[in-house]
Formats: structure tokens, C-alpha cells, sequence
């Protein structure tokens, strides 16, 4: 079996994400985007949430099959702010193609989010799957 792609894929989406025009409209111009509690950060900012990773190989590679979660906090905008936010990252993410350091991308697809509002905290919480595919180079 190849090495793990979780940590190089992770690199490389958030530098994907970091790089985007669009969500730096959306995340600001310096993109709010943390592996870490959202504790300290002001909206709007996403989190890299939980992440799983199942063996998917045959005789002739190895790869892996990842379920990525990634939380979008945000406060501007309303309801409709937070799922326009949502968009820009789904159109961002859903079929990319980008290089991952060890490792080939085969597919990355949008499968599901959940928006709520927190009213104590006065935040839109916007969880977002994607699954992907990579192989070992």
C-alpha cells in the first residue's frame, strides 16, 4: 500500500481554497481557513473538520477513498449569506483537479451541508461534505 494522502491532500486544499478569488470575496482577502477551534476567529472563517480515510487499491494502484468535512462560520449576510458562502466553496471543490505532493487526485465531489444559526453566538454554521479519491504516484 502507498503512503496516507490525508495530510498532503489537506495541505493542498487549503492552498486551493487560500488561492481562490471567489472565496477571498467570500473568507476575505486573506482566507480565514484553520484546522483549529473556531474559538478566536472572527466570521466569516472555515475550519477543517473531521476527516476519514478508507483503503481503495487494486492489482495495479493504491489509493485511498476520503470523506472530508469543512465547517464555513459566518455572520454578514444572513441565512442567504451563508449559503452563497457554501456555493462559492462547493464550486470551488466539486470536480477539482489540483496536485496533491505523492499523490494524484482521481475525483472530488460535493455529497452534502447542513446550514444552522446559532443564536447565542449570533453565527451561521454551515457543514459541508465532500468526498474524494487519490492514488499513490
Amino acid at each position: 500500500m502507498g503512503t496516507d494522502a490525508t495530510w498532503p491532500l489537506q495541505v493542498s486544499l487549503v492552498k486551493r481554497l487560500g488561492d481562490s478569488q471567489r472565496l477571498k470575496e467570500v473568507l476575505g482577502q486573506v482566507p480565514r481557513i484553520t484546522d483549529l477551534s473556531h474559538a478566536k476567529k472572527e466570521p466569516p472563517f472555515l475550519v477543517i473538520g473531521n476527516s476519514k480515510a478508507n483503503s481503495w487499491h487494486s492489482a495495479t494502484f493504491d489509493g485511498q477513498e476520503h470523506e472530508l468535512e469543512l465547517h464555513l462560520w459566518t455572520r454578514e449576510g444572513g441565512c442567504s449569506g451563508s449559503k452563497a458562502a457554501a456555493a462559492a466553496l462547493i464550486d470551488e471543490l466539486h470536480n477539482a483537479d489540483f496536485p496533491i505532493q505523492g499523490h494524484a487526485l482521481v475525483d472530488l465531489q460535493f455529497e452534502s451541508s447542513a446550514t444552522r444559526y446559532i443564536a447565542s453566538q449570533r453565527l451561521y454554521h454551515c457543514t459541508l461534505t465532500f468526498k474524494g479519491l487519490t492514488v499513490s504516484d
